[in-house]
C-alpha cells in the first residue's frame, strides 16, 4: 500500500475546493479526523472505506494511486433515462426541502466527477 501522505494527497484531490468541515460531514467523519488525515497520520480502514463509499472513488486509485479515479459506469442509456426521469419527477413533484437535497446530491455529484 502507498504511504498514508500518498493517500492524504489523494483525500485531499477528492476534497477540492470544499471546506474542511463541509467534506468531513459529506463523508460522516469529524473535523479533526479528517484533518489529522490531510496532515499524513495514517488512516483508519473505517475512515478509507467512508471515502470510498461516499465518493464513488476507486479503491485502487485511493489506496495505490493505480487506475482511473472513479470507475467506469455500466449503467445503459435506458437506465440513465429512467433515473433522469425519476429525478426530474421527484423535483417537480418535491417540496422545497426535498428538491434542496436533490440539488445538494446532483452539486456533489457533479464535483466528485470533475
Amino acid at each position: 500500500m502507498g504511504g498514508s501522505g500518498d493517500i492524504s494527497h489523494r483525500v485531499r484531490e477528492l476534497m477540492g475546493k470544499k471546506k474542511l468541515l463541509s467534506f468531513a460531514r459529506e463523508l460522516g467523519v469529524a473535523e479533526s479526523t479528517l484533518r489529522n488525515y490531510l496532515e499524513g497520520r495514517e488512516p483508519k480502514a473505517s475512515f478509507l472505506a467512508k471515502v470510498i463509499s461516499q465518493t464513488g472513488v476507486s479503491a485502487d486509485w485511493l489506496l495505490l494511486g493505480h487506475g482511473a479515479k472513479f470507475p467506469e459506469s455500466n449503467i445503459t442509456d435506458v437506465e440513465l433515462a429512467a433515473a433522469v426521469d425519476a429525478l426530474v419527477s421527484a423535483w417537480i413533484g418535491g417540496d422545497r426541502v426535498s428538491r434542496a437535497k436533490i440539488l445538494g446530491y446532483v452539486t456533489g455529484l457533479t464535483h466528485m466527477k470533475s
